[in-house]
């Protein structure tokens, strides 16, 4: 059971009051998957781009979250 963006019961859930039922039998729900070990090949030096289609990629694979840590303090401190 799905209440706003949280998943707050899996299994036999009770879904007396709730004011959308969505039967998703045969589905999968899954919270965002981190991904801890990315590679963003973007170096910037010191610019930063209008649009980021990469981490759109990510998103659209279910990937809500990333961590680059072999980014150079080059192009991450501009960005702060």
């Amino acid at each position: 059971m799905v209440d706003g963006s949280r998943i707050v019961c899996v299994g036999a859930c009770d879904a007396a009051g709730a004011d959308t039922v969505i039967d998703l039998a045969g589905a999968t729900i899954i919270p965002g998957f981190v991904d801890m070990h990315a590679h963003h090949y973007r170096e910037h030096r010191g610019l930063i781009p209008k649009h980021n289609f990469e981490s759109a990629v990510y998103l659209a694979y279910g990937v809500t979250a990333n961590l680059d840590n072999s980014m150079w303090s080059q192009s991450v401190f501009p960005a702060a």
